[in-house]
Parts: structure tokens; C-alpha cells; sequence
């Protein structure tokens, strides 16, 4: 038995590619996250004695551990739907550039499209699984909706590999956003003066 719950061997992007939106590869660490919640708040029971929400948190978490995992419409990270939440898992840094800011860059606009009053999913939890590799990993609730290709007016431009159409726009927005994460500061005061002008 392997002493990993993630056991693929990712040597740049185009191994990332050929296994991010697989639910073989990718059920044991999902419901590892899960399974590892559920012990947590288990463990906060035998420390502080009874209570009704870390029961229910127990309870949230064991019943996601169970649910079935379904594929989404696939971008660049590996997402899926498991009961009414999406679980996100975002690139290694074995994959090439870009993971890590995806998962610090979508936090921080999720935060800031809430500040500011846009409805967009909630955060249930988010972090790190040092596994095989280093998964940034996020919960949310899911909200049903169209699948963006679906919204396309011309049939032929929906996005049957999107690893492939998305190669070189992923490198030059990570590039971006790095820029934008290594100058927070200017940005911040950038960003704060478009949000305050465009709402006048």
C-alpha cells in the first residue's frame, strides 16, 4: 500500500493535462481532506467533552467523506462536486508556475469581491495537503449554473482540451499575477481607486 493518498508522478504541464480532471486519481486525497476534518473536530470532542456544533461539524464532514464525486467543467486546476460543494485542488509548483498564486490570487478576490457586495461562493475551508506534493486545496459551496462553453454563440468554439487552449494565457496571467503579488501595496491602491470610481 502506498504511503500516499496522490500517486501520479507530475513532470511539468503536460502531465498536470493528462490527469487533473480524473476522479480515479484524485478520490483518495479528496476524501483524505475530508476524513481528516472529520477527525479534527472528532478530537475536539475527547479534549472539551460534548457540543452540539463540533458534533455537527463531525457530522458535515463524515457525510462529504461518503458523497459521490463528480466531475465539473474543467479549467486548469483539478475541480469537482462532492454533494452541494465544489472541491478545488490547485496545480503543483511540478507543474510548472502559476499553482500556488491561483490558490492566494482566487482567496484574496473571493474576500474582495464579498467586501464589496458581489454574490460569489462561500469558503468553507481551504489549505495545504503535504502529500506526494504540496496541494493548495479549497472547499466551497457549489452553485449550480451554465457551463460557460454552453453561453458560446458558436458551437465550434467550445473548449474540448482546455490544458491545451489555456497554455499560454495560464503562463501569462501567473506572470501577472506575480507581478501583482511581489507589488501588493501599488495594486491595492490601484485596485481600491477603480472600485471607488467605477461605483460613483
Amino acid at each position: 500500500m502506498s504511503e500516499y493518498y496522490f500517486n501520479i508522478e507530475i513532470d511539468g504541464w503536460e502531465t498536470w493535462c493528462r490527469i487533473f480532471h480524473s476522479i480515479e486519481v484524485w478520490e483518495p486525497l479528496i476524501r483524505f481532506i475530508f476524513e481528516r476534518r472529520a477527525k479534527l473536530f472528532e478530537s475536539m470532542i475527547c479534549d472539551y467533552g460534548e457540543n452540539k456544533f463540533i458534533e455537527n461539524d463531525v457530522k458535515f464532514w463524515r457525510n462529504l467523506s461518503r458523497s459521490k464525486i463528480e466531475n465539473l467543467a474543467p479549467g486548469t486546476n483539478a475541480v469537482f462536486k462532492s454533494g452541494n460543494y465544489v472541491v478545488k485542488i490547485f496545480a503543483p509548483k511540478e507543474s510548472g508556475p502559476g499553482g500556488a498564486v491561483d490558490f492566494h490570487s482566487e482567496i484574496r478576490g473571493l474576500g474582495r469581491a464579498l467586501i464589496h457586495g458581489v454574490s460569489v461562493p462561500r469558503i468553507i475551508e481551504c489549505g495545504i495537503i503535504y502529500d506526494k506534493y504540496d496541494f493548495c486545496y479549497m472547499l466551497m459551496q457549489y452553485i449550480n449554473g451554465k457551463d460557460f462553453n454552453r453561453l458560446l454563440s458558436k458551437p465550434q468554439a467550445i473548449v474540448t482540451k482546455p490544458c491545451d487552449k489555456v497554455k499560454s494565457q495560464a503562463k501569462t496571467l501567473s506572470s501577472v499575477a506575480i507581478a501583482f503579488s511581489q507589488n501588493l501595496e501599488a495594486f491595492d491602491k490601484a485596485d481600491s481607486v477603480f472600485i471607488r470610481n467605477s461605483a460613483a
